[in-house]
This record gives structure tokens, sequence and C-alpha cells, in this order.
């Protein structure tokens, strides 16, 4: 009898888990379904950057590559870049030469967000169903079965659950580790000034100003277009005005920092650029990945119902500059556990504590980094600034090297791609059951 599985969300994680289960098990083995209220492709909105660990997912673990790829949906990044408000260049991060990313033999890309859910969905089968999970139960006395209702009261039964549905998932565990708030909004926007576009490609292809207590963050964009965001210290309950006035107070906010005197990251051009009906507005918040302290999704009864994946496991502040490439790895290997369930080595609830087990410390690691690059970059004090962008200037290497041990830390281990199974033993070291035997 085929493994019934249900993914909650059907944007880049959950369509990318899709993709993995369907390219590991046999329709046999298998019968996925994908939940996601409609959105249109062109919903989803702006652009993410790609390290060359996320690129080798997509082309080694998804087969999506080629697609993703193309001149109409990704664009290099020769180089990220920080400076300081005044433009003056304080680090380089070159993807070719950093020793945690050469080897992988994939670019740094600035991929637009549709093209990247078209070719998923394009190769996720089936396509998804237009549903808002409201909440799951397990079923006593009928094995693992899970009944997942939906927002307009239907049910259906599955044998496990995968989350998928983003920050704010219907089955996060907000009871014992809620959002927290990181005291900063984000305003985003997508320039059409060809201007902006070649200053950005100019600095490398994706830039990080660092004004007082401010931040501007640009990248470019196939088409001679780029993406902005502007961060700012802000309580969660202050509103911000949409339209003319927000492109107005993103000017005003960069003129305060000092960001606007530089013509090489093209503030101005950049904004004079952006039509004012696509500004995203956002509050920065994470999870403290010690209060979660699992990546599981358990019933009252204790019984493991599924798994979290992406921001439905490990929100993390956009300056980790990992949440993507953490929700690709997170689907690679958990389609990887979930496909030896459904072929029968090992049990469903073995498979996806395996997962947590193999995700969970890699995961820690990027919402407690981008916590610490998200004070650091938005440091309000004149002196501490200073120190900041001198330790920033002097410690290239030191970072580069640091990068390097970590490794680890966010890069899917070579024999997630090029064998048969994982090493059940490794992932249950600190497990209280063992596998069972296949």
């Amino acid at each position: 009898m085929a493994l019934r599985i249900l993914i909650a969300g059907g944007g880049v994680a959950g369509l990318a888990v899709a993709r993995a289960l369907r390219a590991r098990c046999p329709l046999s083995a298998a019968d996925i379904t994908v939940w996601q209220p409609h959105r249109p492709v062109d919903g989803w909105w702006g652009g993410m950057t790609l390290t060359p660990s996320a690129c080798r997912v997509l082309d080694a673990a998804l087969g999506v590559w080629p697609a993703v790829s193309a001149d109409d949906a990704s664009v290099a990044i020769d180089a990220f870049v920080t400076t300081d408000a005044a433009g003056d260049e304080l680090l380089r991060l070159a993807p070719a030469a950093a020793p945690d990313y050469a080897p992988y033999g994939y670019p740094m890309i600035s991929v637009e967000r549709a093209a990247l859910i078209a070719a998923l969905a394009d190769s996720a089968a089936p396509a998804p169903e237009d549903r808002a999970l409201a909440s799951v139960a397990h079923v006593p006395g009928a094995g693992r079965t899970v009944v997942a209702t939906d927002a307009d009261g239907g049910a259906d039964d599955f044998d496990l659950v995968i989350a998928a549905d983003g920050i704010h998932s219907v089955l996060a565990p907000n009871d014992d580790a809620p959002l927290l708030d990181l005291g900063l909004k984000t305003v985003r926007g997508v320039s059409d000034s060809v201007a902006a576009a070649e200053a950005v490609t100019a600095m490398g292809g994706a830039t990080l100003a660092l004004g007082r207590g401010v931040s501007w963050f640009a990248r470019v964009l196939p088409g001679g277009r780029s993406q902005w965001a502007v961060t700012f210290h802000s309580p969660e309950d202050a509103s911000f005005p949409d339209g003319e006035r927000g492109l107005a107070r993103v000017a005003a906010l960069a003129a305060d920092a000092g960001l606007l005197a530089s013509d090489s990251l093209a503030v101005a051009a950049s904004l004079d650029g952006t039509p004012s009906d696509v500004l995203r507005i956002h509050q920065l918040r994470d999870r403290d990945p010690a209060a979660v302290g699992s990546y599981l999704v358990s019933g009252d009864d204790g019984e493991v119902l599924g798994a979290r994946i992406g921001d439905a496991a490990h929100p993390m502040s956009p300056f980790s500059g990992a949440g993507a490439v953490a929700a690709l790895e997170d689907a690679a290997v958990l389609a990887h556990t979930v496909a030896d369930a459904a072929a029968g080595k090992i049990d469903i609830a073995h498979a996806l504590r395996a997962y947590n087990a193999l995700r969970f410390e890699a995961g820690t690691a990027m919402v407690l980094r981008g916590r610490t690059a998200t004070t650091t970059s938005h440091t309000r004090g004149a002196f501490t600034g200073f120190l900041r962008n001198k330790f920033l200037g002097f410690t290239g290497s030191m970072l580069e090297r640091a990068q390097a041990a970590n490794k680890a830390n966010h890069v899917i281990a070579e024999h997630m791609y090029d064998t048969a199974s994982l090493d059940y033993d490794a992932a249950y070291e600190a497990t209280a059951s063992p596998p069972a035997d296949p």
C-alpha cells in the first residue's frame, strides 16, 4: 500500500520536497498530496539568493537546474559585497574563491522566485490542491492514520504530514517556542531602473550597505532589474505607509543613514525606478531553536505525525542569507529518509526522527548566525558602528576560514546524493529507539 503523504504548503519548500519524494519513490510506494491556497505564480514575488550548495541540490536532488539556471530565470552573482554607508567596500565574498563554495562547481545565483516555483511545480506531481490546512490529529487505534482538516472543514486521512507552510505554519510549536520579534522592519521593492541594476552588477551582483541603525541591500535580477530592501529599527506594532508615501519614507530613512550620497549604491535610482504598488513590508522574526528542540510534528498522544521544513521548522532573519538554502536542503534530506520508509527499509517514525537528527544542528546554526548578523548590521551607536566596520574590513580572510570550518552547518554531505541509504546508526545516536530492520 502506498504511503499517504500530505505536504501543507506549495511554496519553494513544499514543491521541493514533493519533487524530491517523487524522484526517490515509485508511484506505487508514495501517494503525494500538496495543499496550497490558490496563489498565481506571479504572486511569488521578487527573488532570492542561492549559494552553490543550494544550486547543487537543485541539480542533483531535484533535477531542475537547467530551468533555474536559464538566462530569463536567474543571474550569476560574482561577489557579495558589504560596504559602509558611503559605498566604500568593507568585505567582499566571491563564491568562486570561498573555501566552502568552490568545490561544488556551481555559481551563486539570484533567481526569480516565480521562476523557481514554476520549475518545481512543473516537475512535482500532482498539482497542488486549493486547500489550506487547519489542523491534524492522530486517530487512536488506527495505526498511523493522521486526519488532516482543511479550513473549510473537509478532512482526509494520511500516514504523515509535512508542514511547509511558512513562518506562520499551522503546525508551528507556538506555545513552546513563540516567534521572536527582532525589533526591525524590512521594506522591499523591485526596481525597473537599468542604472540601478548596472550599479549593483558593477559591485558584484549583490551588496549590503551598513548605515547607522539602517541597512540597504540590493541584488541584480534578470531582465535589467534589481531588488532592494531597507531594514531599520521599528517595534512590531508600528505601522509603515505603503504606496508613494512608503517610498518617500524609505528615501528619508536612507538619507538619514547617509546612504543617498554614494553613486555606487544607486539608492536614489533604485527608488525612482520602483513602482509604488510593489512594496512589501515585513517585521523581522525568528524562533529560538533551542526552545523548539525538534523538527517533528507530534500529536497529543506523543505519536510522531510528520515533520516541519523550511520556515515552518526554522524561521530565520534574512540576514542569515540561508533561508531558501535551508529549505531546499531540508527537502532533500527529508525526502531521502521518507523514501526509505516508503520502501519498507525503516518505519515512518524512525525516518522522521532521522531527518530531525540530521538537520537540527544545521538549522540551529543558521538561525543563530542570522540573529547575530542582524544585530551587528543595525547597531545604532557611532562608536560601535565604527568598530563593526573596522572588524569587517580586517577580517575577510578570517571569515572565509570560519565558513570553511562550519561547512557542515549548511551543506549536505556527499553521500546524500550518491548512496542508497543513510547511516541511520549515526542519525539515531541521540534517539531512544534504533531504526527497525529492513
